[in-house]
């Protein structure tokens, strides 16, 4: 088998192509390719993907979201911030935040709770 310079990232387990390559990554520029060779199961995935983007330097909005359950935040110049959730689940997203939830004008002090299918807007601070 040549991988011509790529790194062995996964290897199949077992069946015909047990500790063959299932995931490989190549360094090219200054950035990485990397090569899925089978359909991953959504927790594959998920894994896959944190993995990648850590490597990347990419970190989560709010740490511990949970798997469904998007958050985005803006920023204006004068430093104000607002975080936007949106709950695509069908159970209660719990977000850490603190500030004001501006649909209901509620005070957010610690954790926002989000409603299955449903959004917050929080102005931070």
């Amino acid at each position: 088998m040549d991988l011509r310079g790529a790194d062995v990232a996964a290897s199949y387990v077992d069946g015909e192509l047990d500790g063959r390559p299932a995931i490989t990554r190549h360094r090219y520029g200054r950035g990485r390719a990397w090569y899925v060779s089978t359909a991953l199961d959504d927790d594959g995935l998920v894994r896959l993907t944190a993995r990648l983007a850590a490597s990347a330097g990419v970190r989560p909005v709010v740490e511990g979201l949970p798997v469904g359950v998007e958050a985005v935040r803006r920023r204006a110049e004068d430093g104000r911030s607002w975080l936007f959730v949106i709950n695509h689940t069908d159970g209660l997203g719990m977000v850490p935040a603190s500030g004001v939830e501006l649909i209901t004008g509620e005070p957010v002090d610690g954790r926002a709770v989000v409603g299955p299918g449903e959004f917050a807007v929080i102005r931070e601070g």
